[in-house]
C-alpha cells in the first residue's frame, strides 16, 4: 500500500510530503484548490506522460517519489523478471528535467517508463471523474467485465493473435492483387521468353557466325588470293623462295669469314623456312575452303533471327538478349513463387482463424458466466445505494465474426424503475446513477485481486442526501479491505474517513501555492461543518458534522 509521497516543483506545488495510512482516507478542499494536481503527480508514478509544463520553476527539475509497503503483496516475481532488487518498502520515483526529459527509478535503479507503469498499475488504481463518463462506452463496459472475470491477460493474448491474423489477411490481399496484375502480363512474358528460348542463344555466337558467313560469301576471292600468294612465293619464274635460295648459295663461300656474314646467311635461311611454311599454309587453306551455299543460308537465317530480336528489344548483342531472357524467366519464376507464397499464407490464415475463434469462444464462455455473477452482485449493491427498484443486465451479443476483443459485444442495460424496460445505460442513466453504478463496480473489483491502493476522484458526483450516506457506508466497507483514498465534496462521505486531508491554496506577493495538511479531530469537525453550511460555519452545522463523524 501507499505509505508516503514526496512532490517537488510540480505545477502549484513547491514541495510537500504526505504520509498515508491504511484503510479509508478522504481528501477535501475548495474547487480549484489543487486536488487534481495531486492526482496528476501520482499519475507520473504510474507512467503518465509529462513535459516541461509540469515544472513550477522551469529552471529546476520536478521530482515525484512514492513509497509503498509491499510486505503483504506477492510482487517478488515482477522484481525478478525485471532484474530489480526487491525491498519490502519500495520506492517509485519519477524526475522531469528542465528540458522535459523524464527519468524513472524503482528502488533507485533506473528503469524505462513501461517498467514503471507496469509496477505502478499493480500498486495504484486511480479512478478519475472522466472514468465514470467512460461507463457510457461499450468497450469500457467490456473491459470492466473482463477485469472482473480475470480475463485481461486472455484478451491481451487474443488481441495479439487477432492483430497477427489481420496483418496476414492484409498480406494475402496484397499478394492476390499483385498476382492479378502479374497475370495480365504473364502471357506477354511467356511469349517473349519462348521467342528467345527457341533461338537457344550462346554467348559469342553472333561474332563467330558473322565471321564464318564472311568467309563463305567470299570463297572464290579468298581462294584466288591464296593461290596468287602461293604462286608468287614458290611457282613463278622469279618466285621469292628461289631467289632466297640463290642468296644463301651466294653467301656460302664467304659466310665463314665473319660472324656477321654467317648471321646474315642464317637469317635469310630462317626467312626461307618461314616463307615455305606460309606458302604451304596458303595452299592448304585454299584447299580447305569450298563453296557451301546451304551452310551460308543457314547462318544468314540465324543471324537474321538474332538481328530481328535485337531490333525488337532495342539491343545490340546476343549477351544482352540472353540477359533479357533471364529477366523474363525470373519474372515468371517470381510469379510462380508468389502463387506458392499465397497458397502457403492461405493455409496459415485458416490455422489462425481456427485459433482466434477458439480463443474468442473460450473468452466468450467465461464472459457469459462472469456477467451473470457480476450483474447479481451489482444489483445487490444498487439496492444498498438507494436504487432499490433498479436492475443491471449485462447483455452479451454474439458478433458475426471475430473482432478486436473477441466475438462479443457487451452492453450494460439499466432499468431504473419498476415497469420500465432495460435500456443501454449510456442512454438512460443520470449522473448520480452513473456514479453509483461505478462505485458498485469498484466495490466488486476491490475483492478481486485489484491494486492494493484505490484512489477515487469525486465518484460521488451527482448524489446527495441519503444516497450520499449509502455511498459512504459502501466506501467504509471498501476501506476495510484495501487502502482507499477518496476525493470528495460531500460531508457525508468525508465524515466517514479514518484519515482526513485538506488541500488548500495560498498566495504571497509573487505566486500561488498548493498545499495539503492532515486534519486532527477538531480541524475535521470544522472542515465538515464548513462543507455542510458553505460560507458561514454555524453551530447547527458543527453539530451536524459531529453527528456524521459519530457514524464512523
Amino acid at each position: 500500500m501507499l505509505k508516503k509521497i514526496f512532490i517537488q516543483n510540480y505545477a502549484l506545488i513547491d514541495e510537500l510530503t504526505i504520509d498515508w495510512q491504511d484503510g479509508y482516507s478522504v481528501i477535501t478542499g475548495e474547487t480549484g484548490s489543487g486536488k487534481s494536481i495531486l492526482l496528476g503527480a501520482l499519475g507520473l508514478i504510474t507512467g503518465k506522460r509529462a513535459d516541461t509544463n509540469v515544472l513550477r520553476n522551469p529552471e529546476q527539475k520536478c521530482v515525484v517519489e512514492a513509497f509503498f509497503d509491499l510486505k503483504r503483496f506477492n510482487l517478488q516475481s515482477f522484481f525478478e523478471e525485471n532484474n530489480l532488487d526487491f525491498e519490502p518498502l519500495s520506492t517509485l520515483r519519477r524526475e522531469i528535467n528542465t528540458q522535459g526529459k523524464s527519468r524513472a527509478f524503482i528502488n533507485d535503479t533506473p528503469v524505462n517508463l513501461a517498467q514503471l507503469k507496469s509496477l505502478g498499475d499493480m500498486l495504484i488504481d486511480i479512478h478519475s471523474q472522466h472514468e465514470t463518463l467512460n461507463l457510457k462506452n461499450n468497450l469500457f463496459q467490456m473491459k470492466l467485465l473482463d477485469d472482473y472475470a480475470g480475463l485481461t491477460q486472455n484478451v491481451t493474448n487474443y488481441r495479439a493473435e487477432y492483430a497477427s491474423y489481420k496483418l496476414l489477411k492484409k498480406k494475402i490481399q496484397q499478394l492476390e492483387e499483385e498476382i492479378r496484375e502479374q497475370n495480365k502480363a504473364r502471357d506477354f512474358f511467356e511469349f517473349q521468353l519462348n521467342e528467345l528460348l527457341e533461338l537457344n542463344l550462346k554467348p559469342g555466337e553472333q561474332e563467330a557466325a558473322e565471321s564464318e558467313l564472311g568467309l563463305l560469301d567470299n570463297v572464290q576471292q579468298i581462294q584466288s588470293a591464296l593461290h596468287t600468294c602461293n604462286h608468287l612465293l614458290t611457282e613463278s619464274e622469279e618466285d621469292v623462295v628461289s631467289r632466297l635460295k640463290q642468296c644463301i648459295q651466294a653467301l656460302d663461300p664467304v659466310a665463314e669469314m665473319s660472324d656477321s656474314l654467317l648471321e646474315l646467311q642464317n637469317r635469310i635461311n630462317s626467312t626461307l623456312i618461314e616463307l615455305k611454311d606460309v606458302a604451304a599454309e596458303a595452299e592448304a587453306e585454299s584447299l580447305r575452303l569450298e563453296s557451301n551455299p546451304q551452310r551460308a543460308a543457314e547462318i544468314q537465317d540465324r543471324l537474321d533471327n538474332i538481328y530481328k530480336l535485337q531490333h525488337k528489344h532495342g539491343l545490340q548483342t546476343v549477351e544482352e538478349l540472353i540477359e533479357l531472357q533471364n529477366d523474363f524467366q525470373a519474372k515468371l519464376d517470381g510469379h510462380f513463387n508468389r502463387e506458392q507464397e499465397l497458397d502457403s499464407n492461405r493455409k496459415v490464415l485458416v490455422e489462425k482463424e481456427n485459433l482466434i475463434l477458439q480463443l474468442a469462444t473460450g473468452i466468450s464462455e467465461k464472459r457469459a458466466k462472469a456477467a451473470l455473477k457480476l450483474q447479481s452482485k451489482l444489483n445487490e449493491l444498487l439496492v444498498s445505494l438507494e436504487m432499490k427498484s433498479a436492475e443491471i443486465n449485462i447483455a452479451i451479443t454474439a458478433l458475426k465474426e471475430p473482432a478486436d476483443y473477441g466475438i462479443d459485444e457487451v452492453s450494460y442495460l439499466l432499468k431504473s424503475n419498476k415497469g420500465q424496460n432495460f435500456m443501454p445505460i449510456e442512454q438512460v442513466a443520470s449522473g448520480g446513477e452513473l456514479s453509483r453504478v461505478m462505485l458498485a463496480l469498484k466495490s466488486v473489483q476491490s475483492g478481486n485481486s485489484e491494486p492494493p491502493t484505490l484512489i477515487l476522484d469525486e465518484i460521488d458526483s451527482g448524489v446527495s442526501g441519503k444516497v450520499a450516506h449509502a455511498m459512504a457506508d459502501l466506501l467504509t466497507k471498501m476501506g476495510a479491505d484495501r487502502q482507499l483514498i477518496c476525493i470528495t465534496h460531500l460531508a457525508q462521505i468525508a465524515a466517514r474517513g479514518s484519515q482526513h486531508y485538506k488541500v488548500f491554496k495560498s498566495e504571497n506577493a509573487a505566486s500561488t501555492f498548493t498545499g495539503i495538511q492532515s486534519l486532527n479531530h477538531e480541524e475535521r469537525l470544522l472542515e465538515i461543518a464548513g462543507m455542510l453550511s458553505g460560507f458561514k460555519t454555524t453551530d447547527a452545522a458543527i453539530e451536524n458534522a459531529r453527528n456524521l463523524m459519530h457514524l464512523n
